[in-house]
């Protein structure tokens, strides 16, 4: 049987809700300057733009994300499925088990499989780039936000009676 997990709409709201601020506030800032300060050094106002338009993509993504209605992750007898920018369906027998981790207050599941390059390979340029980018950083390829999971318990019990296997951290 299949199940679902899915993203916690609230939390996802709330880090929306912060992003729409720092654009109002980035947006505010260039606003300010160029009206304030008629000699505004062209270097400054670049870097006042590049934030405007990282804040600016954030809330997109972020939007993109809340509005979706694709779970996080689907845990099925043939394997778990993470949506990514694109669902990644790994098969159980290649999944060696799951490593929890922290990276920058922020809870992970990372999945350790038999042969990670075989799923990256497979994946569109900007899935292979991130997948490539945790490896280089010494994570797995692949991973679970726990933090913004809305039944992390649940999901846990899952992997569980899928005999999943539970790496600890050292």
């Amino acid at each position: 049987m299949e199940q679902h997990f899915y993203l916690a709409k609230g939390k996802m709201f709330g880090i929306f809700v912060l992003m729409v601020l720092l654009l109002l506030l980035s947006t505010a800032l260039i606003g300010s300057m160029l009206f304030i300060d008629e000699e505004l050094a062209i270097g400054t106002f670049t870097i006042l733009v590049l934030i405007f338009l990282l804040f600016a993509w954030c809330t997109i993504f972020i939007g993109k994300k809340l509005v979706n209605s694709e779970p996080a992750v689907t845990v099925s007898p043939h394997g778990l499925t993470i949506y990514m920018s694109e669902p990644i369906d790994i098969k159980w027998s290649d999944i060696e088990g799951f490593v929890p981790y922290v990276y920058q207050r922020n809870r992970f599941l990372g999945v350790v499989l038999t042969n990670e390059n075989e799923y990256i390979d497979n994946l569109q340029p900007t899935g292979r780039r991130l997948a490539k980018l945790n490896q280089k950083l010494n994570f797995p390829a692949f991973n679970v936000s726990m933090n913004l999971l809305k039944e992390e318990e649940a999901f846990l019990e899952a992997l569980g009676k899928n005999n999943a296997i539970f790496f600890m951290e050292e």
